[in-house]
């Protein structure tokens, strides 16, 4: 048998080579990269040798990936009868024996003869199919190597590889049971370590594990509660090392209701540990009602009514949280339900880590997404003939992507989800990007507008071409009862409410599929072609759909910068001038970034020589990397480049609605706000992007944390806070100490505290632009040169450093007090036990307790030593022989007390 196999696969490879040749891969044209792109590409994508440098060039890799992805191309070309359930001789293959590029196409066919879906030899099959699959893999090729088109980045670190794992994220259930059920705690997070080693991320509903206190009625003993768990799932992830791709993202979604949604939104800013996870509150539709009227509201679990309260003063909370640290984020959980393609099968309760991908238990997003940018035009046409072809042929690829997965072979639920629903996401990147070259605004009516009918065209391309293949190939398992049913739809008609019968033997009414219409009426003529959707509803009738969700919009990062997006996915652009930090190995690496669209608009707007170098000069210094505020710059050229900073929270919110209405998914976005936006302002934006029909929305005010995704400066020469890929762990670099420090020094207050070791000089200076916000600490203890005044000085800096990167005061005051060892000074609530405790209440008392009269501090300094039982004051100076804080003061006289570990040597009488 072996020998049989390795026979057939000797054969299939000489049919192979003489199709394409062996250099074919190397000999293929090259992706037009810069310098920035080569090395991120090489960095992230690129196959690496023993020591970790690049071994395969990009135009290698990009065959890899699309040889491995259409592979599944010659099994439908090769065998007619697919699907059909025909009587069958056909046998599985022993993989054992497979090389690339046959090892997708094999492992596909075992999956289809164990279904009994085919009915001719593996060797059959591809010498019939070998032709089309080639021809569709060159296709694929010439669509990302123009950088038309770039898919997720597990099809490029999975492809043509053993793992084989091409999807990004899943979202798995989570049961209120530690181990007997599949889908219990622990058997889940089984699942999810499996998943995170071939480097895809997760998404869980806690809210189905019982609050904390609950009773478990088989022991009778009292649960730990979801957050619990929480924990116990942030601390294995921590651990994890992904198969050497990436770290895994993980999304922890709390629905509103349940008894723990304080604990859960506190999780990051009171503990400070869950930072596996990113976390999201599931906001119901009689939530926001009861927000609205100010009415009660019931925090509960299976029916049991824990606490009641004002459904505002939560709602304020979840307000508050998102405000100081844009986390915990908020998902609309009945509005994406209203557009579940599969009520039947399941409830979407989580989305994956981003939230642009709500997702059935066990379910995948499967995603790519499309450069705009390089469709649009200087001359403000859009080229939607080229477009269409993109669309068409990226939603060709993300579906043979279903067939070409790995997924993870132990959790066989993982591949039946995704057969299930054939889910994929194609989205669009490099929407500043088309907006600038255009010339339109992103804040504006047209740019939005503009932006809706790209995105409308996109979907109506994307399902046409899902059901050509659904007509060929037929269409997803699960379209029985789905919004999609031709049967339904023939009946009842689009958009008609229809009843049925879960899965779980429960009614349910919901809305057949009709045709998305715009958030406000179309009234702009871009050159678009006519959309006719009563063609896309008559062929869901007559050939249902091959993949029950269509649409996205990711965030794109690592892709976006390969593909040379100056604006990932539909953000604005984040500055015009910038730094990015990558991190390689233990090496940093900066990449700067200086928008060639916005230099190219200079000069096709007449600007001199001489006045482009003044703006970019300037531009260097511009506050968020924003030329706005430059005068040398046309006016038509400030609207077109705004940067995400110049952009009302208003103008992100109807910009993300916009494209909603005709996306089935939901929206990667981020809402920018300043950082003297207040609580309200959060507030207006939830509410009206729950108003225009969003489905969740993530809101970050600058400078509320401490980690930052871009910087408009140079770590090396500013120190700005910085992050590296936003895949790999973050690097933070504190804030640039202000010029005028240099120059003219800024105003600094000394505080005397006394300590067991003697007294402590506490210098704070504030920022000069963040009146009330301590910027940098100086701590001076007895004389230089000895080890504690060493140590303490080292304790002021690190201090300074945790200022200057924005950690907050409660956090550095929370790690330093009580910090102790065998002496202290003075009694009651003027206790110190040692500099750092010391410091503590100094920052408490400053900065934490406003009540608190700062002015006795100095004070303190003049006040008599305190005096223990036996008159003696323990540590009030450092003695100058042995450089040890064990002086005492007693009978008038310092000494260096032996019985504390002096020398005894040091006597001075005052």
């Amino acid at each position: 048998m072996a020998q049989s196999v390795k026979n057939v696969m000797a054969r299939l490879h000489a049919q192979f080579t003489e199709l394409v040749p062996d250099d074919y891969a190397v000999t293929s044209p090259e992706p037009d990269f810069d310098d920035n792109q080569r090395t991120i590409f090489d960095n992230r994508y690129s196959r690496k040798d023993e020591d970790g440098n690049p071994s395969e060039l990009p135009q290698e890799a990009i065959w890899r990936k699309a040889i491995n992805v259409s592979a599944v191309e010659a099994l439908y070309a090769g065998e007619r009868k697919l699907g059909t359930k025909s009587p069958s001789k056909a046998r599985r293959v022993d993989p054992k024996h497979v090389e690339f590029p046959f090892r997708t196409a094999v492992r596909k066919y075992n999956w289809l003869v164990g279904n009994k879906l085919i009915t001719n030899s593996f060797e059959r099959v591809m010498m019939a199919g070998m032709e089309a699959w080639l021809e569709k893999a060159k296709q694929f090729q010439t669509l990302v190597t123009r950088l038309d088109y770039l898919g997720n980045s597990p099809t490029w670190t999975g492809a043509g590889t053993n793992l084989g794992q091409l999807a990004a994220c899943f979202v798995l259930p989570i049961a209120d049971d530690l181990g007997r059920r599949r889908d219990s705690i622990y058997e889940t997070l089984k699942v999810a370590v499996l998943i995170q080693q071939t480097g895809g991320g997760n998404g869980f509903p806690l809210y189905d594990i019982r609050p904390e206190g609950a009773l478990v009625y088989r022991s009778m003993g009292k649960a730990s509660g979801a957050m619990s768990f929480l924990r116990v799932y942030n601390a294995a992830f921590i651990e994890m090392a992904q198969g050497g791709t990436r770290r895994g993202a993980n999304m922890g979604v709390m629905l509103v209701s349940h008894p723990e949604i304080r604990p859960f939104m506190n999780a990051k800013t009171e503990e400070g540990k869950i930072k596996e996870f990113n976390l999201s509150v599931a906001i119901t539709d009689d939530f926001m009602q009861s927000v609205e009227e100010d009415a009660d509201f019931n925090l509960e679990f299976d029916g049991k009514v824990y606490e009641t309260v004002k459904a505002r003063e939560l709602y304020e909370e979840i307000i508050q949280k998102a405000w100081i640290m844009g986390d915990p984020g908020n998902l609309f959980i009945d509005r994406a339900n209203r557009d579940n393609p599969n009520p039947r099968r399941y409830r979407l309760k989580a989305t994956n880590p981003c939230g642009e991908q709500w997702l059935g238990e066990y379910e995948n997003c499967c995603l790519g997404s499309i450069h705009i940018g390089n469709f649009a035009n200087w001359d403000g046409t859009f080229d939607w003939e080229r477009f269409r072809e993109a669309v068409v042929l990226s939603t060709e690829f993300l579906d043979d992507v279903v067939d070409a997965n790995a997924y993870v072979p132990e959790v066989p639920e993982l591949e039946a989800a995704a057969e299930g629903g054939r889910r994929i996401g194609l989205g669009l990147m490099g929407l500043a990007d088309a907006l600038a070259k255009v010339g339109l605004g992103y804040n504006t009516p047209e740019g939005r507008e503009f932006s809706a009918q790209v995105t409308e065209f996109a979907r109506y391309h994307c399902m046409l071409t899902s059901i050509e293949r659904a007509e060929e190939r037929g269409p997803f398992h699960w379209i029985k009862d789905s919004i999609y049913d031709p049967d339904l739809l023939k009946e009842f008609g689009p958009g008609a409410e229809y009843a049925g019968i879960t899965e779980q033997g429960e009614p349910f009414t919901h809305k057949l599929w009709q045709p998305p219409q715009p958030l406000v009426q179309f009234e702009r003529d871009f050159g678009r072609p006519e959309l006719d959707w009563d063609l896309v509803t008559q062929g869901i009738i007559q050939h249902g759909i091959r993949n029950c969700c269509q649409f996205t919009f990711a965030p794109t990062g690592t892709i976006s910068n390969v593909a040379g997006c100056e604006g990932s996915g539909c953000e604005p652009f984040f500055a015009l001038r910038f730094i990015r930090t990558m991190m390689q190995e233990a090496e940093n690496i900066e990449l700067p970034y200086l928008s060639s669209l916005f230099e190219e608009s200079l000069r096709r707007h007449g600007v001199s020589d001489e006045d482009r170098e003044q703006i970019l000069a300037e531009l260097a210094e511009a506050p968020n990397g924003s030329c706005q505020e430059i005068e040398l710059v046309p006016e038509a050229v400030k609207q077109a480049f705004v940067v995400a900073a110049d952009i009302s929270a208003e103008a992100h919110v109807r910009m993300q609605a916009s494209l909603q209405a005709f996306v089935d998914n939901s929206i990667s976005k981020t809402i920018n706000m300043p950082n003297e936006a207040t609580p309200e302002d959060v507030s207006t934006a939830y509410k009206l992007a729950y108003e225009l029909g969003c489905k969740g929305i993530t809101i970050y005010r600058q400078g509320s944390r401490q980690l930052e995704v871009l910087s408009t400066k140079s770590a090396s020469k500013t120190g700005e806070v910085e992050v590296v890929d936003e895949e790999h762990w973050p690097i933070i670099r504190p804030m640039a100490i202000p010029r005028q420090a240099e120059k003219e020094g800024l105003p600094a207050r000394v505080f005397p505290v006394m300590t067991p070791f003697g007294k402590m000089q506490v210098t704070i200076t504030e920022h000069p632009d963040h009146p009330g916000r301590p910027f940098d600490t100086r701590i001076t203890f007895g004389k230089a040169g000895n080890d504690k005044a060493a140590d303490t000085e080292a304790l002021g800096r690190m201090i300074s450093l945790l200022f200057r990167s924005g950690v907050a005061v409660e956090d550095i005051v929370d790690q330093l007090k009580g910090l102790g060892g065998f002496t202290q000074y003075g009694l009651g609530e003027r206790k110190v036990l040692s500099a750092p405790d010391g410091l503590s209440k100094l920052l408490e008392r400053k900065y934490i307790d406003v009540d608190a009269d700062v002015s006795e501090l100095e004070d303190a300094a003049a006040d008599p030593p305190a005096e223990g039982g036996n008159g003696k004051v323990l540590g009030t100076e450092i003695c100058p022989k042995c450089h040890r804080g064990t002086v005492v003061f007693a009978d008038g006289c310092l000494h260096c007390e032996i019985r504390l570990g002096g020398c005894g040597e040091y006597n001075k009488c005052l």
